[in-house]
């Protein structure tokens, strides 16, 4: 599709969303009050912050388009549709204009200052919506001008708050699982679906007490959701939850037998729901950068800070581990021990800078030539070592031969010196066809293939094979 029309139909995808949201907030309205449920500008406001290619000039015009069509339809005069839309596209552009001014990775809510920077936005957007929908309120409700704000910006913070983090948090495509069939039978544990059954059963158990305190009982459950759940994950129980408490709790428990609302009460709950639906995702946002935290302090733990390598706690565990599970299937392994000749000569001709930069290349040179299957650690020094799974001794050869040759012929360049350095590395290495010995028991034998291999003159591999 060409470029040309390619706005057009974006246009048309985001008008038709609006129209179907517009209509669905339309049927949730009661006698003397507003939509119990208004999804439609938080919906808005989120397609255009998370994909920009929406808020093209047309976007615009068809999501306005949007909102006039649902009201047409449903039989409102064209005052009120003006002055109820009016207001709506009003808030929306305020929301658009805050978010548009902050850094892109405020939309993304994975820090607690980008929430705060939502809520911020949120306010703004309800606030400069209120403004002209108290003009609405006084002429379709006869109310005062500061009652009229007041119910309208409840009713956009409420329901901002419920949806707009769904969308903002909705993950990029790298995000989602390799396999998301394997993802969702790993997710049917109990430790997974305790939080969500803790939530569903406190729902209904506020559902059957009834009254206003109804929307405080799921607020332990959430808070449990958000501190067990992806902030995705979190935002969306909050959006359903929200819209069953703003559907149900308001249509069901706070009209009168006439069917019409008790507004001041609605009020109060609207507020009172907002900041019950901000707990969970202020709560999550902060897991987000509390798992990014010790992500890298892992890194950290896990690795050496020179070659970027696992360091030898992390070699020795992650091995130790696949090892296990070769045992299993009487499948074959090998262990490399690699020692660079006569670094010390190095460090002492040329500096540690120039040791430092030999050790960063046979680092690099590692990854380059292993299987993508093999584990590589530094274990101290001058000395590496691998563990290949499912490597017969001749595999296992092959790879450290590759290992040998390819240090052998990478020169070096070393600061201050006008010719590049050469270094070679002795290899030793254990096999073993069941991999029924423990890992130290092939570490120790291929450290000592490695010392016969510095005592024949260096830069060679020297190998042995373990027995059953």
């Amino acid at each position: 599709m060409s470029l040309i029309h390619r706005p057009a139909v974006n246009a048309v995808l985001l008008g038709s969303a609006v129209c179907l949201l517009c209509l669905f907030g339309i049927l949730s309205r009661t006698g003397g009050d507003l939509a119990s449920y208004w999804p439609t500008n938080a919906f808005l406001l989120g397609i255009l912050i998370r994909y920009p290619h929406f808020a093209h000039r047309w976007g615009w015009v068809a999501a306005a388009l949007g909102y006039f069509a649902a009201d047409a339809l449903t039989g409102s005069s064209l005052t009120k549709n003006v002055l109820l839309n009016a207001a709506n596209l009003s808030g929306v552009a305020v929301g658009y204009w805050i978010f548009h001014r902050a850094d892109r990775s405020m939309n993304r809510l994975e820090t607690t200052s980008s929430v705060l920077y939502m809520l911020m936005a949120i306010v703004g957007a309800s606030a400069m919506s209120s403004l002209l929908g108290a003009v609405a309120m006084i002429y379709l409700f006869n109310d005062t001008a500061m009652k009229g704000f007041a119910i309208w910006f409840a009713t956009e913070l409420v329901n901002f708050i419920g949806f707009l983090p769904l969308l903002l948090s909705i993950p990029s495509r790298d995000q989602f699982p390799a396999h998301p069939m394997r993802w969702l039978g790993q997710q049917f544990k109990i430790e997974k679906i305790a939080p969500a059954l803790a939530l569903v059963l406190s729902a209904i158990l506020g559902h059957m007490i009834g009254g206003p305190g109804a929307v405080a009982f799921t607020i332990p459950a959430l808070m449990w959701c958000a501190v067990s759940y992806s902030l995705f994950t979190t935002a969306f129980i909050t959006f359903w939850v929200s819209a069953w408490s703003l559907i149900s709790i308001i249509v069901n428990m706070l009209t009168d037998v006439h069917g019409v609302l008790n507004r001041d009460l609605v009020m109060s709950v609207r507020m009172g729901l907002s900041l019950v639906m901000l707990t969970p995702i202020m709560i999550g946002s902060v897991m987000v950068a509390n798992r990014e935290l010790v992500k890298k302090l892992k890194v950290l733990a896990d690795h050496d800070e020179l070659t970027n390598l696992p360091n030898r706690r992390a070699f020795l565990a992650t091995s130790t581990h696949q090892l296990e599970r070769l045992k299993e299937r009487s499948e074959s392994c090998s262990v490399l021990m690699i020692d660079i000749d006569h670094f010390k000569s190095v460090n002492d001709r040329f500096g540690h800078a120039a040791g430092d930069d030999v050790l960063r290349r046979l680092g690099q040179l590692l990854g380059e030539c292993l299987r993508r299957q093999d584990i590589v650690g530094r274990l101290g020094g001058e000395e590496f070592a691998v563990f290949l799974p499912r490597a017969s001794a001749a595999d296992a050869q092959q790879v450290a031969e590759s290992i040998r040759i390819s240090l052998e012929v990478t020169p070096i360049t070393v600061p201050g010196q006008t010719q590049p350095l050469l270094c070679t590395v002795s290899i030793g290495m254990a096999s073993d066809r069941r991999s029924s010995v423990a890992l130290d028991t092939m570490l120790v034998r291929a450290d000592q293939c490695l010392y016969k291999a510095k005592q024949q003159g260096r830069n060679r591999v020297v190998q042995v094979s373990i027995s059953d």
